[in-house]
């Protein structure tokens, strides 16, 4: 099963955000990427369905029936951002919650800062 970037009526966006998921549908074994899918392919699959870029493009404090603020979305990015330089690649059965606190643990961040981390990753 291959995917095509011609099915995506806004081409710009559309492949940005499944650039990943075709990447992982056309590898060497499509049914393993569909039935144990990497975080990176979760994050994607989250920023498309919660519609995150189309909120960031709006300017602060205007009325969006989208359901989240601009402030939440520009948080949420620069969380996922973090989240995915480490767990992107790595299968979803994979990340296991004590691995977690562990990196969590190590990087250089404010208790808060790392409490929305894990929030964001359990939201996922």
């Amino acid at each position: 099963m291959y995917l095509s970037c011609k099915t995506v009526s806004k081409p710009s966006r559309g492949r940005a955000a499944l650039g990943g998921i075709r990447a992982q549908l056309n590898c060497e074994n499509p049914i393993l990427a569909v039935h144990e899918p990497t975080f990176g392919a979760v994050i994607d699959r989250f920023i498309e369905e919660e519609r995150l870029l189309e909120i960031k493009k709006q300017r602060p404090g205007e009325i969006c029936d989208h359901g989240l603020s601009y402030g939440t979305v520009s948080s949420y990015l620069s969380v996922l951002r973090h989240i995915r330089a480490k767990w992107g690649a790595t299968r979803l059965n994979r990340v296991k919650p004590v691995a977690v606190q562990e990196w969590l643990k190590t990087l250089d961040a404010a208790p808060k800062t790392k409490g929305h981390m894990k929030a964001l990753m359990h939201r996922l």
